[in-house]
């Protein structure tokens, strides 16, 4: 039930190339092999002397625009002979319940015979080096097609095809994405946040919002250009991706290993439960292969290096960064000014590109949108280019981009309410257990919000979260008088709850995940670096500004001001920190003279954000000569250090700057970003948010209480999972 919304994979009818309709298995089964036969089959030069011209032409493209190479040292790593602690690894981290491929073997074979099958992969893996090749029969596919929402079924290019491999296959190219894995993000500009680790879709979402809020305040003309690749991932040309892997100074072992997965591989695509006849496959990554992913973006990037470079496709600049392009895989979005010259240069790019790497954009589903240009002049430039363009908004990353940031709630989360509402009146049926419902929205509704409440962080109204937990509310109770308290079914499983989303405090957690980015200035993101531009202030000093002063630096920010508004909102109220705190910065300080920089007390206390919890030892203010240690005591350091003493005699409350850091503020100073940062904040949030739970009340009614016999006198009412199980109880329902 919950998968109705899925578009059905029945195909009841297709067209062929010559635009007829064929209802016949008989007939639709050829014409989807004869498309994706020729799909995988692009053409390429058939001379030699043609062959060596391409050829020369990708290793000029790629010397010119592949700026960015692993070290020697980490490439002889990469080569190494594979270890049975990475075939296990690949096998423990793989999920089982997947659909095997044509051998019929799935992950569960490959755990239960691990000690038998384990030395003998490795022995197969590693004689790939010595000449041997993968089997044919290992390296056949079979081809489901997904249908693409919103296109038109009758389409061959309308449906995704998804590789199912054989699992022997798929664990030996996870071991090589495993390997990769760690080095691609030095490899990939930040441009690029699709399949590289550590970065996420809402890094470009809160870019291009960003953008697009300071060109409309600052009247840049900026048109926002969305591109559309037909099958970009199984068009790559090989001899392309492996001159660009050759290129970026990956070794010859891995090359070879990588190599060794294109070196004879066959698919069949099923169709309504019917396989068509097998074809060869000559060019593309298939979708399905955990490497492929990587080895997409690796040979995308010199594109986008490309795009970067070039002097006549003019970004948006904001400091000392320009913006040219937002990259999510082949999801292209474009920052162009000066679109009379940026364009041009922009389709000539795309057209070198796709000669030699087989990257093809389809510029009639591809979108202009105005954010910011006088109407006038984009309606100059329209009759120049075979390009649409959008009336007022772009869906980018799955969420609708306007230039007109009072309408993004609208636009977005008001149809994604209206949306679930109907989901769960969709799943109010009998036959659903209380739990059933329970684990559907936790399983179905929090992700879709989620992923707005990261990729647009805005401030939203208290009747979103009211309207929101209303239906939430009524699908669970099935619309009759709830029997417990919503704050006791959001609780953890463990402290006597279901664990139901709270999602206000979700929202509150995201926008704190912003400001533990913030804090961390050598691993800035692209979407920080913008803000930071704008705010003309360190981002990790702004949450510990007087509430006032750092609001009113931001207050052009709209998607910054809405994070710090939050923040202060809830910083005290939650025990996250206080007004003031020891992470209090010493600069930019409203008393302090504005001639203050970070680099005036630098050098007196060696630390790029001077803070006040710098120059505490023991909860006493240090002297000069603790601080600088072995360093000589000068008039200047001498000043500065007084400068000090008297800023922090100046404010009130001055017992706050000596206390513990909180949980929070020690995360703000770690040097690594947070993995899973949502979920340790909402964990962290509940936390604060709560009362003591029943399995609690033990320890506070006294040691007695602990003892069965009490515990037994006085019924089953103090054990934590009571209510709910007395509510199964009495509702009937199954779990």
């Amino acid at each position: 039930m919950l998968r109705a919304h899925h578009p059905t994979t029945y195909i009841a009818k297709i067209r062929d190339t010559h635009g007829k309709t064929q209802h016949l298995p008989h007939r639709i089964l050829p014409t989807i092999r004869s498309y994706f036969a020729t799909l995988y089959d692009l053409p390429t030069p058939e001379t030699d002397a043609g062959r060596t011209l391409h050829s020369q032409k990708i290793h000029a493209y790629l010397s010119q625009h592949v700026t960015r190479q692993l070290t020697p040292e980490t490439a002889l790593l990469l080569d190494a002979p594979l270890t049975t602690e990475e075939l296990s690894d690949a096998v423990k981290s793989s999920k089982t319940g997947k659909c095997p491929g044509p051998d019929g073997l799935p992950l569960q074979y490959y755990k239960r015979f691990a000690k038998i099958l384990y030395p003998r992969f490795l022995v197969a893996f590693n004689a790939i080096l010595e000449g041997h090749t993968i089997p044919s029969q290992t390296q056949t596919a079979n081809i489901s097609l997904i249908p693409k929402e919103g296109k038109d079924a009758e389409r061959c290019d309308s449906y995704r095809p998804i590789s199912l491999l054989n699992c022997d296959l798929k664990l030996y190219a996870k071991i090589l994405a495993t390997r990769l894995t760690p080095y691609v993000p030095g490899l990939i500009h930040q441009d690029q946040v699709g399949f590289v680790a550590g970065r996420e879709a809402r890094d470009n979402t809160i870019r291009a919002l960003t953008i697009m809020h300071r060109a409309t305040r600052q009247r840049e003309g900026l048109l926002f250009l969305s591109t559309d690749a037909e099958k970009a991932f199984d068009r790559v040309n090989w001899e392309f991706l492996f001159a660009t892997l050759s290129q970026v100074g990956l070794g010859p072992n891995l090359c070879t290993r990588i190599r060794a997965l294109y070196s004879d591989p066959t698919a069949r695509v099923c169709v309504n439960g019917i396989y068509t006849e097998p074809f060869k496959i000559r060019n593309g990554t298939r979708q399905g292969c955990p490497l492929s992913p990587l080895l997409f973006v690796l040979a995308l990037e010199p594109f986008l290096s490309s795009v970067r470079a070039s002097p006549d496709i003019r970004g948006i600049r904001t400091g000392r960064t320009k913006h040219r392009v937002a990259a999510f895989a082949d999801d292209l979005l474009f920052f162009v000014t000066h679109p009379e010259t940026t364009l041009p240069n922009l389709l000539k790019a795309f057209e070198v590109y796709g000669n030699l790497s087989n990257l093809k954009i389809n510029f009639a589903k591809s979108f202009l949108l105005n954010v910011s240009m006088p109407r006038s002049k984009a309606q100059s430039i329209r009759p120049n280019f075979s390009i649409q363009w959008a009336e007022d908004r772009i869906k980018y990353l799955g969420i609708w981009l306007t230039s007109d940031h009072t309408l993004m709630f609208r636009d977005n989360f008001a149809p994604m309410l209206a949306t679930i509402s109907t989901d769960l009146k969709a799943w109010n049926y009998p036959h659903i257990s209380w739990l059933g419902r329970v684990h559907a929205i936790k399983m179905n509704v929090l992700p879709r919000i989620l992923y707005l409440f990261q990729t647009i962080p805005i401030d939203l109204p208290r009747t979103f979260f009211r309207d929101l937990q209303m239906q939430i509310w009524n699908c669970v109770w099935r619309g009759s008088r709830p029997r417990l308290k919503f704050s006791i079914l959001t609780l953890p499983n463990a402290r006597g709850g279901l664990a139901i989303p709270d999602f206000a405090i979700y929202h509150t957690a995201c926008h704190l995940q912003c400001i533990l980015e913030w804090a961390k200035p050598r691993k800035l993101k692209a979407w920080g670096v913008v803000e930071q531009d704008e705010a003309g202030i360190p981002l990790t000093v702004l949450p510990w500004l007087p509430k006032l002063q750092g609001l009113r630096r931001v207050r052009d920010l709209h998607y910054t001001s809405a994070t710090l508004r939050i923040w202060h909102r809830v910083m005290r109220v939650l025990d996250l920190s206080s007004d003031p705190s020891p992470l209090t910065p010493l600069l930019c300080q409203a008393s302090t003279p504005t001639s203050y920089t970070p680099s005036i007390f630098t050098d007196l206390l060696q630390t790029q954000t001077p803070r006040i919890r710098d120059v505490f030892r023991d909860q006493q203010l240090a002297s000069l000569t603790d601080i600088l240690g072995d360093r000589a005591v000068t008039f200047l350091r001498y000043f500065r250090y007084q400068q000090i003493a008297s800023f922090i005699r100046s404010i009130p409350q001055r017992t706050k700057l000596t206390r513990p850091l909180t949980e929070f503020e020690k995360q703000c100073m770690t040097a690594d970003l947070l993995p899973h940062g949502v979920s340790y904040l909402y964990e962290l949030l509940q936390r604060s948010n709560r009362t003591p739970p029943p399995a609690e009340v033990y320890g506070q009614l006294g040691d007695d209480v602990r003892n069965y016999s009490v515990r037994h006198t006085m019924g089953e009412n103090l054990r934590p999972y009571t209510p709910l199980l007395g509510l199964i109880k009495n509702t009937g329902d199954g779990i």
